[in-house]
């Protein structure tokens, strides 16, 4: 996924509200893949202001209690992850697709689980540090 400039989803998002040109003419001037990001951020800066253009530089983390929320308001609404994300301030829509999916899996645990790869145990390290030093040296 191309990352754009936040000065450059501004600019773009005002042109779009100035209504001087449309939602598929703009994805062509700029060279969008589709019209559907235009749209997020359009929607995104009309709920969040700049904010919901920004993109997040840290990773953070939320609660099991928090996901559980978003879900629930997914599920008992008919609103889209676009809205569901706006509403509760957060611009990643995708985040709230994999929690969703992560609890119907493994339920209540893989909210609380970290996504990536699990750390090494110190026995494991002991093992890969004992193979490194145990190499004949050529």
């Amino acid at each position: 996924m191309a990352k754009y400039r936040l000065e450059i989803k501004i600019n773009i998002v005002s042109e779009y509200l100035s209504g001087t040109i449309g939602i598929n003419a703009l994805a062509k001037k700029y060279k969008l893949k589709s019209t559907q990001q235009l749209r997020r951020w359009i929607h995104a800066y009309k709920t969040l202001g700049i904010k919901g253009l920004e993109r997040s530089r840290k990773q953070k983390t939320y609660s099991v209690n928090f996901k559980l929320r978003a879900i629930t308001m997914y599920e008992a609404s008919e609103k889209s992850y676009q809205d569901v994300a706006n509403e509760l301030g957060l611009n990643n829509p995708a985040l709230i697709t994999r929690w969703r999916q992560e609890y119907h899996d493994h339920g209540m645990e893989g909210l609380s689980r970290k996504p990536g790869r699990p750390p090494m145990s110190n026995k494991e390290k002991v093992k890969r540090e004992n193979k490194l030093l145990l190499k004949p040296l050529r």
